[in-house]
C-alpha cells in the first residue's frame, strides 16, 4: 500500500483544520509544520493528535532549515503533549539537539521520526552510513534522510542507503530533493518508505522536487500496468 502524506504549511490554525477535513480521506498521513502557525495554542496540537492519532506528524522545522521562531520552552510543552499521544514527532538530528536532549532528560517516549536534512548536497557514503547508525542508536521509530541530489550518483547512493535500512528491518523514509531525486521518491515508495510526501499542487510543496499526489498516482498506475504485462 502507498501511504501518501500531505504536508501542510499554513499561518492560520483554522485553515489547517479545513485542509485536514478536505484531505483526510485521500491521505493516510498528514504533516503539520507547527512553526508557521501564528499564535499557536498547544491545545490545538492536543486536539489534532486526539483526532488523527498515528496518522499525524508534527514538526517545528522551517523550510531550508531556516531558524525556528517558536521559543524553546513552548516547543518543550508541545513535545510533552505529543509524547502522550499516538502521533509522530519529527526532529532533525543535527539542528534540534536541544529538543532531543529534553526528551531524554524527561524520559519521554514519543513516536520519533529522527531525520537528517541537507538542502545542498547528498553526503558521501561513509557519512550516510554513520548517520544511519546514529539514528538507530537513538532508538528512532522511523529514520528519515532527505538530501539534495545533484547527480544520478547521489540518487543511487540514497537508494543504497534505503536498502541498508531494509536489510536491517529499520522503518525508514529516504528521499532525494531536486530533479535528480525524483527517482528516489518513486522507487523509494515502492521499496519500503513509510510514506511519500505528496502535496496536492506544486504551489504547496514543502521541499524541492516533490511530486504531487496526482502525478505519483499516475506513475504508480503505469508501473503497475507494466508489471501486469510481464
Amino acid at each position: 500500500m502507498i501511504n501518501y502524506c500531505l504536508p501542510i504549511i499554513e499561518r492560520e490554525a483554522e485553515f489547517v483544520r479545513e485542509l485536514i477535513d478536505r484531505s483526510r480521506a485521500d491521505y493516510h498521513f498528514i504533516e503539520i509544520w507547527l512553526d508557521y502557525i501564528q499564535e499557536l495554542d498547544p491545545f490545538f496540537v492536543e486536539e489534532l493528535a486526539a483526532s488523527l492519532g498515528s496518522r499525524l506528524i508534527f514538526l517545528f522545522r522551517r523550510q531550508g532549515l531556516d531558524k525556528i521562531q517558536m521559543p524553546l520552552e513552548s516547543r518543550y510543552r508541545i513535545i510533552y503533549k505529543i509524547s502522550e499521544s499516538a502521533s509522530f514527532l519529527d526532529l532533525d538530528l543535527t539542528t534540534q539537539v536541544e529538543e532531543l536532549d529534553y526528551i531524554r532528560r524527561e524520559g519521554l517516549s514519543p513516536k520519533l521520526i529522527l531525520s537528517y536534512h541537507n538542502y545542498i548536497e547528498t553526503p558521501d557514503w561513509p557519512v550516510l552510513r554513520k548517520l544511519a547508525v546514529t539514528m538507530r542508536r537513538n532508538r528512532a521509530t522511523v529514520c528519515k534522510v532527505a538530501c539534495m541530489c545533484n547527480s544520478p550518483e547521489d540518487a543511487v547512493r540514497l537508494l543504497t542507503l534505503q536498502m541498508e535500512f531494509r536489510k536491517n528491518a529499520v522503518r525508514h523514509i529516504v528521499l532525494g530533493m531536486g530533479g535528480y531525486g525524483a527517482v528516489t521518491r518513486i522507487f523509494g515508495t515502492l521499496w519500503g518508505n513509510e510514506m511519500i510526501f505528496a502535496p496536492s499542487s506544486h504551489q504547496s510543496e514543502s521541499a524541492p522536487g516533490q511530486l504531487t499526489q496526482g502525478e505519483l498516482a499516475q506513475i504508480f498506475k503505469i508501473l503497475e500496468g507494466q508489471n501486469g504485462r510481464k
